[in-house]
């Protein structure tokens, strides 16, 4: 009987240890669960898209004029605004007439009185009476005050600043009451029949056959599409960021785009035919303090670093030229306090 109530206590000290045993591991197990960054992860796949590649761009006019006044003096009035539509020939600003009008009225007076010396002494020299080296100087005099009446009466007219083309007035750095000196602009005219699209290309893809029927411009704040007309290429590179301008042309008929504007410039390659592209959403590439870019990525449980390289951007993704393979995992949220080797779950 003795033997009986030893061998039961044995069984339920055991049960105990069990119990305490089994309660411990699901401790360790949930504290090490807690431990783990959560994470949310995105499989790298390979998607089938046009090779084509995107750029943003800005649109420009293809002429830009600086107008200025020819004289100095006080801006009376200034008859344009920015944006606003000139022909060829329309007064844009006046600025004050007293003295030019002062000074050609002395021109004027200077002008009559070596026109009557002339009138005088030509008579003197048809009869012998003057010599030929003083008449060449009563010329001298008179074609001088002429020159001098023409010039005032120029300064006169050019008091009125009128545009020498038709366009668009683009920026006024001038304003009624503002004095002006000689040949300082006081606002550009746009001509905007034709414009053209400023890209900033990297040098890698400037080695690629650029045709401007393979080019489509799309602007999204006209809704519209517009085809390329012609392509110039700078020819002198930014040394910090490897790019050149790149210029696209278009037909403004309507005149609906104009200088400012953002563009989609959509370059298609000249087979059309698709490639394979790895991208990941932009907010998972970060920056090193060197400047190198990597990715976070998840790994057997752990936060591993991955450096990359990448290339074009488009629709909220960036496309990763080298760093990382299919079936690899992309931590894309809670990445920002994971540091190597650091333990992970996703969510």
């Amino acid at each position: 009987m003795e033997n009986g109530k030893n061998f039961m206590a044995i069984v339920a000290v055991v049960i105990m240890l069990a119990a305490v045993l089994l309660t411990s591991c699901g401790k360790k197990a949930e504290e090490q669960n807690i431990s783990a960054v959560r994470v949310t992860t995105e499989t790298v796949s390979a998607d089938g898209v046009l090779a084509s590649k995107s750029y943003v761009g800005e649109v420009m006019a293809e002429h830009a004029t600086a107008v200025s006044f020819s004289v100095g003096g006080l801006i009376q009035q200034m008859l344009v605004d920015e944006g606003q539509h000139v022909t060829k020939g329309q007064t844009i600003a006046i600025v004050d007439a007293t003295q030019t009008r002062n000074a050609l009225a002395a021109a004027e007076a200077v002008l009559t009185q070596a026109q009557d010396a002339y009138d005088r002494m030509k008579v003197l020299h048809e009869r012998g009476s003057l010599s030929d080296m003083d008449w060449v100087g009563v010329e001298s005099k008179l074609a001088t005050a002429k020159s001098s009446y023409e010039m005032a009466r120029k300064n006169m007219g050019d008091t009125h600043l009128t545009a020498p083309c038709s366009g668009i007035i683009g920026k006024k750095m001038a304003e009624a009451g503002t004095t002006v000196m000689p040949s300082q602009p006081v606002c550009t005219i746009l001509d905007i029949r034709n414009i053209k699209v400023k890209v900033n290309m990297p040098e890698r893809d400037m080695a690629d056959g650029l045709k401007s029927d393979k080019v489509q411009i799309r602007v999204d704040a006209l809704g519209e599409t517009f085809g390329c007309t012609d392509i110039q290429k700078g020819v002198q590179g930014n040394p910090v960021s490897r790019t050149y301008d790149v210029f696209f042309y278009v037909k403004n008929q309507s005149s609906r785009l104009l200088p400012g504007m953002v563009a989609d410039v959509q370059l298609a390659n000249a087979s059309g035919e698709s490639a394979q592209s790895i991208t990941v959403p932009i907010k998972a590439v970060q920056r090193r303090s060197k400047g190198e870019l990597f990715v976070w990525a998840m790994k057997d449980g752990k936060a591993v670093c991955k450096t990359v390289t990448v290339g074009r951007t488009s629709g909220g993704r960036m496309e990763i030229a080298s760093g990382l393979s299919v079936g690899d995992k992309v931590i894309v949220e809670g990445y920002q306090k994971l540091s190597e080797g650091m333990d992970i779950t996703d969510k």
